[in-house]
């Protein structure tokens, strides 16, 4: 599986990343949407597709968001 890097953050992914862990956390991945995520990071719904080309990609790094900072 390919690692994380934060210098792959694009200027602006990682708030997207952070705040998806913290819906995931709260909601589960069956209530996880971009509506609220949009809200929660104060961005544009659609420069979420500016950083990830769809919402499996997305979870993607999200995953390996998660393996980089909070796996030992």
């Amino acid at each position: 599986m390919e690692k994380f890097s934060e210098n792959n953050d694009k200027k602006g992914s990682i708030i997207w990343l952070q705040e998806g862990l913290k819906l995931l956390k709260e909601k589960g991945f069956k209530n996880l949407n971009l509506d609220e995520l949009s809200s929660r990071t104060g961005k544009a719904k659609t420069s979420f597709y500016h950083f990830f080309t769809s919402k499996s990609a997305f979870l993607i790094e999200l995953a390996l968001y998660w393996e980089h900072h909070y796996s030992v």
